[in-house]
């Protein structure tokens, strides 16, 4: 036991990294959101709220519109045979007028986490014989939006990497599809 209970120790001292490196990239970068808010190019506001389809499938909050923007999304896992609520949060650099024959399209690349609250079914389906009930991982959202600057929507499509770390380390890709209306 007393080497499960250093794994258990280093687990949680890479997870308290993982957030404080994430959160460290956030910080760097929020004088770039604000900035974002404060862009007079923006013709319509810079709080987006709106519905997102995939993994998740819920609510997709986003701050910030044009290059630097900080995300969030909080729905269920309907992917997978056994539902689960799944919350994000990640940073996002967009790219708007990269693709220069449609200067609209904002492709965008970010890093986030990802929390999952596990049930008993979806342990025994993953065969994850652990007493947490949370998992723990990082996120890289690859993604394109068409931002729609006279009117305050945009919609996205995105395919997003992801690294569970606690309970169990595993691969994964989440992929979605949505729209947001902006304030």
């Amino acid at each position: 036991m007393p080497f499960r209970s250093l794994i258990n120790k280093l687990v949680t001292i890479s997870t308290i990294t993982l957030f404080l490196v994430i959160f460290t990239v956030v910080i760097s970068f929020s004088k770039d959101i604000v900035s974002d808010i404060k862009n007079p190019k923006i013709d319509t506001g810079t709080f987006g709220i709106g519905l997102i389809l995939g993994g998740p499938t819920g609510i997709s909050f986003e701050l910030g519109r044009l290059s630097h923007t900080l995300k969030a999304g909080i729905g269920w896992t309907l992917l997978s045979s056994v539902k689960i609520l799944d919350v994000n949060v990640d940073y996002t650099y967009v790219m708007p007028g990269l693709i220069t024959k449609v200067p609209e399209l904002g492709p965008y690349i970010g890093l986030g986490v990802k929390l999952l609250f596990l049930n008993d079914e979806y342990k025994k389906d993953k065969e994850w014989d652990t007493g947490s009930s949370i998992a723990i991982g990082a996120r890289i959202p690859v993604g394109i939006k068409y931002i729609i600057k006279k009117v305050p929507i945009d919609i996205f499509l995105e395919a997003v990497p992801t690294l569970i770390i606690i309970p169990k380390v595993e691969l994964g890709i989440d992929g979605a599809f949505g729209a947001r209306y902006y304030f």
